[in-house]
């Protein structure tokens, strides 16, 4: 397994929701999740919903990356989809 990995919303979000998010510190050594993951998860805190305070987790780890312009307009990926997909961090 690799040592770090990038992560989107979607398996921080589910993955905390059933109450396993610790499950990627056991395979991963540092997760790293864009900027934009955080801000998705925060705008689920105002409707109600129960979200993951990721500066929280010790090992997850918040960057910031450049996202190209094609990945930005892609109609069904957020932000946090399109960080990901680039995997670079500035």
């Amino acid at each position: 397994m690799p040592e770090v990995i990038i992560c989107n919303t979607t398996p921080v979000y589910y993955l905390y929701r059933i109450g396993i998010l610790e499950v990627l510190k056991q395979l991963y050594e540092e997760i790293h999740v864009p900027e934009a993951v955080v801000r998705e998860l925060d705008r689920g805190k105002r409707p109600g919903y129960s979200v993951p305070e990721v500066r929280e987790y010790r090992r997850i780890k918040v960057r910031q990356v450049r996202v190209p312009a094609f990945m930005v307009w892609w109609p069904t990926w957020g932000k946090g989809s399109g960080g990901v997909g680039v995997g670079r961090r500035n």
